[in-house]
């Protein structure tokens, strides 16, 4: 009897099994289309075009939509602003029992996402204008994705909120959100990024860009996170908190072995064309999305095999010293050979350069940054902003071996010596750090050529 039930089971299962199976076979999902067009069309408030839908069965009800794409108008006439070269959702049925909706795997191959951030400091993404039907606190429905995985994203987003708009574009895209959930305005879960490529307007391309980070409770861990900028590497950490309110971002942040003449473009007269391993440590806070004009820290900055190329930075000065005529040309002409030399080389090579600094109103600051080479010293105090340009003042400290042989040259430097023997002249650098311009502080110089000369007549008065 036993064995006749178990058989009459065995059966029904098979039975059971098989119209499943000639269901999913022969059920075609594209009758439906239209409907699903409608309700996405009335969700995301805009023209929606789906060219296929299927259903299959794996590990539960397993949902395909196939070239989805949102358009501007009622009317698919221009290109789409959104668009997803296939999605698929396996959908479990047991939560639904529960008032849960539980999708087990979603894969969101070639998406293409727009986001803008408009003049008034809004968010929008283009082809979604969401209605009122969506999920919101009060809903009895609990949302969880356990494994979300997307392919070949291009994600562009456009600041149209600064003085210029800023594009940033990323391509390449692979990433993986596991354990999403979603339930009233609490969203939880995990995301790796995988690979990546971010493309920055007059900045240059961001690679091998990889991501490891954790939300819960109104916050975002970034545990993790590193790639390939300039020819160098960078990596970080850091938290997103109060998601619900203005997000505030605490960043820590390294990059090591940046080539300079990668991340600065040269001008065009080739002039001053810094080049060099930059190294940058960062920790600093920004409310976002306003990250930029935002962001204050404190930081580190060196640079090994620093120079400036096009430029002599002795004869830069020297030929902009207007108050003593001819100076160049006289030191040319009486020089010794070997210091002649210093004032004939092309380029400028400095000594490795390390210094603090603090990022304050879109501008990098420093209180004192040395840059020295064989034969002198500038220290340097002023700011680099965001857009490149330059605003500081140094003093350039010519080395007393170098200084001697300028003053028996021409004596009128002998004026801008200090006690130690070395030649002090103020300097002024403006421009941007893709083309640098140096000027002798003509004031200073003044001052200093006064005072001597005063106190030479008071001598010869005396006398």
């Amino acid at each position: 009897m036993l064995k006749k039930i178990l058989i009459a089971a065995l059966i029904l299962v098979t039975v059971v099994v098989l119209s499943l199976v000639v269901f999913l076979a022969t059920f075609d999902m594209n009758r439906y289309r239209s409907v699903v067009v409608k309700e996405l069309e009335s969700f995301v408030g805009n023209r929606v075009r789906v060219d296929h839908m299927g259903l299959r069965w794996q590990d539960g009800f397993a949902l395909e939509l196939t070239g989805v794409s949102v358009y501007p108008d009622r009317e698919p006439t221009r290109d789409p602003v959104l668009e997803l070269g296939q999605v698929r959702a396996t959908l479990q049925l047991r939560p639904l029992l529960h008032r849960s909706i539980q999708i087990g795997s979603m894969v969101v191959d070639r998406p293409r996402i727009h986001v803008i951030r408009m003049p008034q400091g809004t968010i929008k993404v283009l082809g979604l204008s969401l209605q009122s039907r969506a999920v919101t606190r009060s809903s009895p429905f609990a949302l969880l994705i356990r494994d979300v995985r997307v392919e070949d994203g291009i994600f562009r987003f456009t600041d149209n909120q600064t003085q210029l708009p800023f594009n940033l574009i990323a391509t390449d895209m692979d990433f993986q959100l596991k354990d999403v959930s979603w339930t009233g305005n609490e969203v939880r879960g995990e995301i790796k990024l995988t690979d990546g490529k971010i493309s920055l307007d007059g900045i240059g391309a961001i690679e091998r860009i990889r991501l490891d980070a954790v939300g819960a409770r109104n916050r975002i861990e970034l545990k993790q996170l590193s790639g390939n900028f300039a020819n160098g590497t960078f990596k970080g950490s850091g938290l997103i908190d109060e998601l619900s309110r203005i997000p505030q971002l605490h960043l820590r942040f390294t990059a090591e072995r940046l080539h300079l003449d990668a991340l600065l473009p040269s001008g065009e007269t080739r002039r001053a064309q810094l080049v060099g391993l930059l190294g940058i440590s960062l920790e600093g806070d920004a409310d976002l999305p306003a990250l930029a004009g935002t962001m204050t820290g404190d930081g580190r900055v060196s640079v090994s095999g620093g120079a400036l190329l096009h430029v002599n930075l002795l004869r830069e000065v020297f030929n902009r010293l207007s108050l003593i005529p001819g100076l160049v040309s006289r030191l040319e002409n009486r020089l010794p050979e070997a210091y002649r030399a210093r004032l004939e080389t092309r380029d400028t090579a400095f000594r490795p350069i390390d210094a603090f600094f603090q990022l304050r109103d879109r501008r990098i600051y420093f209180d004192q940054l040395d840059v020295a080479t064989d034969d002198f010293k500038l220290a340097v105090t002023g700011s680099i902003g965001f857009n490149r340009t330059i605003e500081a003042r140094g003093m350039l400290r010519i080395h007393p071996y170098l200084a001697e042989a300028f003053v028996r040259s021409v004596t009128e430097l002998d004026a801008l010596r200090d006690p130690e023997g070395y030649l002090l002249i103020p300097v002024l650098i403006t421009g941007s750090l893709g083309e640098l311009r140096f000027f002798p502080d003509v004031k200073g110089v003044a001052a200093r050529l006064a005072v001597a000369k005063t106190s030479e007549l008071l001598s010869d008065l005396l006398d």
